[in-house]
């Protein structure tokens, strides 16, 4: 006898309660109530529209970003270093090694603590990566040079890093300055056990399944894991820990929906910060000539 192939529906409705029986609804109440709508989680066809590099790193390529990158918007790049915590993570955080240079990012990590560390700059960015794609959309407009000052300097990334959830009823006063004692810290972080760190791929396929069901094109993967882990590990690590507890994953998932449902376009430079670097030093104009050497030319 053929058994019954089990629906879309089906499968959705088994991975949504062996989720709630194996790890509980505390604290993920609203993103399970929301599954049968992800729309309410803010998918949509042009957030999830995928270009793989954000402006501060290598672009991947160049025709793609075009579609994103207003004309004129690499003179953002001699800013780049005055990014507190890009800049601190560039210099403590290994790359990622797979891809054919490989062979020379494997030595160039080995200062870094690789291959012991756990988590890596490329992963790191993404958080950027995630801040352009909501700025790009709210804003209807190719991102100029402008509106990468605010994206990069508003502190929105440094309220995500240290508050996660809380990001947006902190005032700017109360944002500690990066350092590289927390990237220290942040790279060697660890699960408290396998079951935490499967609830957090669990939850991640159970909204990937809903997604599918309903016929989004959104995804739960890729970058956003990405987003989803650095949040995970500076959730840890702001809270003074080295290890990864269940409240970490409740609250990176929080921030990640609670991010997607909030106007970026209305966190501003501060100016404070962009003017407090040295943009005259070597080690500036280095990062801003070795970025603006790959960008390219500007799009048409």
């Amino acid at each position: 006898m053929f058994s019954k192939k089990e629906s879309a529906y089906e499968k959705l409705e088994r991975l949504f309660w062996e989720f709630v029986d194996k790890y509980g609804e505390e604290g993920f109440e609203e993103i399970l109530s929301n599954l049968d709508n992800p729309q309410k989680l803010s998918y949509d066809d042009e957030l999830t529209y995928n270009y793989t590099s954000p402006v501060c790193r290598a672009p991947a390529h160049h025709t793609t970003m075009w579609k994103i990158f207003a004309r004129g918007y690499t003179d953002f790049l001699k800013y780049i270093y005055g990014v507190r915590l890009r800049t601190i993570a560039v210099d403590s955080l290994p790359e990622e090694v797979a891809d054919r240079g490989a062979i020379i990012k494997v030595f160039m990590n080995l200062p870094k603590g690789w291959p012991f560390t756990k988590l890596t700059h490329d992963e790191f960015i993404s958080l950027y990566l995630l801040l352009e794609k909501l700025y790009f959309v709210q804003s209807g407009h190719k991102l100029r040079a402008e509106d990468l000052v605010n994206i990069y300097f508003s502190g929105l990334d440094e309220r995500l890093v240290f508050f996660l959830d809380e990001f947006d009823i902190v005032d700017d006063e109360d944002i500690p300055e990066p350092s590289q004692d927390y990237f220290q810290v942040l790279k060697y972080v660890k699960y408290q056990d396998k079951t935490i760190k499967k609830m957090e791929w669990d939850l991640g396929y159970l909204i990937r399944t809903a997604i599918r069901y309903y016929n989004y094109e959104g995804k739960l993967g890729g970058w956003e894991g990405d987003v989803l882990k650095t949040l995970t590990y500076c959730s840890a690590v702001s809270d003074g820990r080295k290890v990864i507890i269940r409240d970490d994953v409740v609250r990176s998932f929080n921030a990640y929906f609670k991010l997607l449902n909030t106007s970026v376009t209305e966190y501003k430079a501060r100016n404070n910060i962009l003017n407090a670097a040295d943009y005259n030093s070597f080690r500036a104009k280095l990062m801003y000539y070795t970025l603006r050497f790959s960008h390219g030319k500007n799009p048409p």
